[in-house]
């Protein structure tokens, strides 16, 4: 137990300083069989679209990631991180946990997500680097506190899991102003041990909102299509990653392993993205999400981006249903800001100026809030279930 003891367990300072002389043999020959290799880290996908899976990290994965993201997110020995994410996400475990032990820093606990209580914890815990999805940014600016907040000890804000919606961006932005903090967003997976590209110090707002930046400098990132070609830049396909920080394998279950890893190291996300001529990453959705109106690919973020774009709107999520003449047709969800009023006519309107006449939401419905999994995602599957009562 770390801090007071309970009944029948360790201090954990006393249990790692008890001296083992009997065991010291034993520690060196298992040393002279340790291996970068070795298994270190089993976590469990979010199942936002999907049954959870086991993914397996050895030492060297957890290793490579670390090293890169300290460097380019700020994190330093003096620095002070709040861990608020569920135990079993990649954030919580790598992103925040193993990098700011690498780098020495301290981690301030909490043992869930909060708008007011996180807000209290980043003041008093004087919180220097503060990592969580959008999600969670929109819900605290909800709350009356956020406007009393001190932000002067946060040094670095970040994001992922989603793109940020403008009324997120220009928050951050305008704190950003006053405090002289920067802003980093960045794509990863479970399977890919967190991030795996960044956005630079001098990145213009509409590059922190359009891309989540340039692939860390030991990573490989190509742009495939159906077949795992290679597309050009510009071109929406799968996004696939090589590198050291790739998973072992799902636990247990070398099938779905083989589907998206192959024998050159690569991993294929199920993600879909474009990459520009600079090597910037832009993240379209999940190829899983993909849908089609009368044979054109429409991507939901596009949709989302759109509504999100609205004075009005905190949040949205678009997921598809089945429409007997197009086929398939956009069902927005939406969750409007605090104290903002909008209303269904007025957000088709505005979608139909922004967007293809096809790719405009047949349906919106207006949540006082969505449904979000632990890790603050959009909860797609409940989504789903909403819509078509199962």
């Amino acid at each position: 137990v770390i801090g007071n003891t309970a009944q029948g367990a360790y201090y954990f300072d006393d249990y790692i300083s008890t001296p083992r002389p009997h065991l010291d043999a034993e520690m060196v020959e298992r040393m002279k069989t340790a291996s970068p290799n070795d298994d270190v880290l089993l976590m469990y996908t979010s199942g936002s679209s999907g049954a959870p899976k086991g993914v397996l990290h050895s030492h060297g994965a957890i290793l490579s990631n670390v090293s890169q993201q300290e460097r380019l997110f700020d994190i330093y020995e003096d620095s002070r991180i709040l861990l608020h994410f569920p135990i079993n996400h990649v954030a919580a475990d790598v992103e925040i946990g193993f990098c700011a032990l690498h780098a020495g820093a301290r981690i301030v606990m909490l043992d869930g997500f909060d708008p007011e209580k996180t807000l209290e914890v980043i003041e008093k815990e004087q919180i220097s680097v503060l990592g969580q999805v959008p999600a969670m940014y929109l819900l605290e600016s909800r709350t009356e506190r956020f406007k009393r907040t001190n932000w002067n000890s946060v040094k670095t804000f970040v994001w992922g899991g989603a793109s940020a919606p403008t009324l997120m961006l220009d928050t951050l932005a305008d704190i950003c102003k006053r405090t002289g903090a920067r802003m980093v967003t960045g794509y990863g997976a479970t399977e890919i041990g967190g991030f795996v590209t960044a956005t630079l110090p001098g990145d213009s707002l509409a590059q922190l909102g359009d891309s989540v930046g340039v692939a860390y400098d030991n990573c490989e990132i190509s742009i495939v299509d159906g077949q795992r070609r290679p597309l050009p830049p510009g071109k929406v396909g799968e996004i696939a990653v090589r590198g050291p920080m790739v998973m072992k394998g799902y636990l247990n279950n070398p099938e779905q392993t083989a589907e998206v890893l192959d024998k050159a190291g690569w991993y294929y996300t199920n993600d879909l993205g474009s990459m520009d001529k600079s090597g910037r990453l832009s993240i379209c959705g999940r190829r899983s999400e993909m849908y089609k109106i009368n044979g054109e690919n429409v991507y939901p973020c596009e949709v989302e981006a759109v509504l999100e774009s609205h004075a009005a709107v905190l949040y949205a999520a678009v997921i598809a249903v089945p429409d007997d003449v197009f086929g398939e047709v956009a069902h927005a969800h939406v969750m409007v800001a605090q104290g903002a009023r909008a209303n269904i006519e007025e957000l088709r309107d505005w979608c139909a100026a922004r967007l293809a006449h096809f790719k405009t939401p047949r349906t919106i419905t207006i949540h006082k809030q969505l449904p979000l999994l632990p890790n603050g995602k959009v909860d797609k599957i409940r989504l789903r279930a909403m819509v078509f009562g199962k």
